[in-house]
């Protein structure tokens, strides 16, 4: 199978697999609501117990004077969605009870499956999938658009998310709408009342996020970055080491940054962080950059393989050719042999005739 035909199966895979985690987290959804009711109504918990833990999550008022549970959860939909599912696990561990193994189970398998897929799926791979199952747009959310260099193509969910959370702190509260072609970009519901405190929160650390390939970054419609140019990753990496930071410098890495890369000015990377004495980053790097020799070691030890085929099917071919000469030649004398038999056997015949004449 071609490559092509290769990614159009994991896009088909991704969008079917995103709507059975949509229907599973539903039906978990519904049957949750429902154990939670039952243990409202039959004393085992209290309500308004439940709503002021969501309150102090969520931050979202008047969550005590809700009446059943089904409200108080659709109060906070804009929270929790099936692709992120950290409040709803905090309810699970903290109001279920003992004889609720049934949904603590259903709940464990499926963050299992969940986490498994965020690492393994890449984001280009997502964007057929998400166009398929797209999330509603309510007046209580708003959008948050991040435009990356091309190298994030390549990077699973869960990279992503890690980005959430150092540079946002609050990643469960972001919700994964859509991925689009072309440069790729993402956008993310988020409930409208944390609009303000994510502008607050990005705004001294877009320098940051520029070097780690982020173009443009709009939160509830407000411009915080709009880069022209590409990013030169290289170039972030060495800034990255000289002001010490450890995450930059690994997702720079990740995203195909060169452990080996020295700038202008002379400076390579592993060398000013062992000037400073960065321990982490010395590590990262080092580590880096063995795996780029590894790599080019089994790129040579494939290269190598395929001369050495070749070398061995031209040396095959010349001993085929030397057999099937000698082969040839064999047959050749066989003939000669045959025709001096015959001429061998010709003569003995004349002679025999002519004893036998003599007798009689």
């Amino acid at each position: 199978q071609s490559p092509k035909e290769i990614e159009h199966i994991i896009e088909v895979y991704s969008s079917n697999y995103i709507k059975n985690l949509r229907a599973n987290f539903a039906l978990f959804m519904a049957d949750l609501l429902g154990q939670l009711s039952e243990h409202i109504t039959n004393g085992v918990i209290k309500l308004i117990r439940l709503a002021r833990f969501m309150t102090s999550l969520t931050e979202v008022a008047d969550l005590e004077a809700v009446v059943t549970v089904d409200k108080l959860f659709y109060m906070i939909n804009g929270h929790f969605s099936y692709l992120n599912y950290e409040y709803i696990e905090f309810v699970v561990k903290n109001f279920l009870t003992d004889e609720d193994q049934d949904l603590k189970g259903r709940m464990e398998t499926y963050v299992k499956d969940l986490e498994n897929f965020k690492t393994s799926i890449k984001l280009r791979q997502l964007k057929k999938a998400l166009d398929d199952v797209r999330s509603t747009h309510s007046h209580s959310s708003c959008k948050v658009f991040i435009k990356l260099v091309g190298e994030w193509e390549n990077e699973p969910l869960a990279r992503l998310e890690d980005f959430l959370k150092h540079y946002f702190k609050k990643d469960s509260i972001f919700n994964l709408s859509s991925v689009t072609d072309g440069c790729l970009s993402v956008t993310f519901l988020v409930p409208l009342s944390f609009s303000q405190y994510l502008i607050d929160t990005a705004t001294p650390q877009l320098k940051s996020m520029s070097r780690v390939g982020v173009l443009q970054l709009m939160i509830n419609d407000v411009v915080l970055l709009d880069e022209k140019d590409d990013v030169n990753l290289n170039e972030s990496l060495t800034e990255a080491v000289k002001i010490d930071d450890t995450f930059e410098v690994s997702l720079l890495l990740s995203l195909g940054a060169d452990p080996c890369y020295e700038n202008s000015n002379g400076d390579k990377v592993l060398e000013l962080a062992l000037q400073g004495g960065y321990e982490e980053i010395i590590e990262l790097i080092s580590i880096a950059t063995d795996t780029q020799v590894m790599e080019l070691e089994s790129q040579e030890e494939l290269t190598e393989k395929e001369d050495n085929k070749e070398t061995s099917n031209n040396g095959t071919d010349e001993e085929l050719e030397v057999i099937i000469q000698r082969l040839e030649d064999s047959c050749a004398e066989l003939e000669r042999s045959l025709v001096v038999s015959e001429k061998k056997m010709d003569e003995l015949q004349l002679q025999s005739k002519y004893l036998l004449g003599k007798i009689y």
